[in-house]
C-alpha cells in the first residue's frame, strides 16, 4: 500500500471565490475537495455533512487532509483555528433594544461588535422570536 503523502496537494484549476477548487461535470460545478474525498473513500458524502480541511487551505485536495463533519463541528472547528469568532448572545434587555430603537443596523451593529446580518435578524424575529 502507497504511502500517503503528508503534504498540502494545492488545486491549480479554477477556483471559487473562497478559494475552493472547482470542477465542471455534465453541466454541474463540483467542489473539487469534496469530489476527492468521494474518490479517495469509493462512497458518496452523505447529506448535510460537509467535507472539512484539518490543514484549513481551502484549495487543498490532498484526502489525507479531508475528513467530514456536520455543521455545527464545522464552526467549531472554525472558531477553533481562528477563522470564525464564536457567536455572540444577546440578553434579553439588548434584544428589546435592538429593536426598539431608530438607529441604523450599522452602528447597532458597530456598537455590539456584529454583522449587520445579525442585526437584522433579530429586527426580523428570524433569531430570539421568543424575546416579546
Amino acid at each position: 500500500m502507497p504511502v500517503p503523502f503528508c503534504g498540502c496537494l494545492i488545486w491549480i484549476g479554477n477556483v471559487t471565490t473562497r478559494g475552493y477548487g472547482k470542477i465542471s461535470y455534465q453541466n454541474k460545478t463540483l467542489l473539487a475537495h469534496r469530489v476527492s474525498w468521494e474518490l479517495a473513500n469509493n462512497r458518496r458524502i452523505p447529506d448535510g455533512l460537509f467535507v472539512c480541511h484539518r490543514c484549513d487551505e481551502p484549495s487543498c485536495v490532498n484526502p489525507c487532509h479531508l475528513f467530514l463533519g456536520t455543521p455545527k463541528e464545522n464552526m467549531v472547528d472554525m472558531v477553533f483555528k481562528g477563522r470564525s469568532k464564536p457567536p455572540r448572545l444577546f440578553i434579553e434587555h439588548e434584544i428589546k433594544l435592538i429593536r426598539a430603537t431608530e438607529r441604523q443596523t450599522r452602528i447597532l451593529a458597530d456598537r455590539f461588535g456584529v454583522s449587520l446580518t445579525t442585526i437584522k435578524k433579530i429586527r426580523s424575529r428570524r433569531t430570539y422570536a421568543h424575546v416579546s
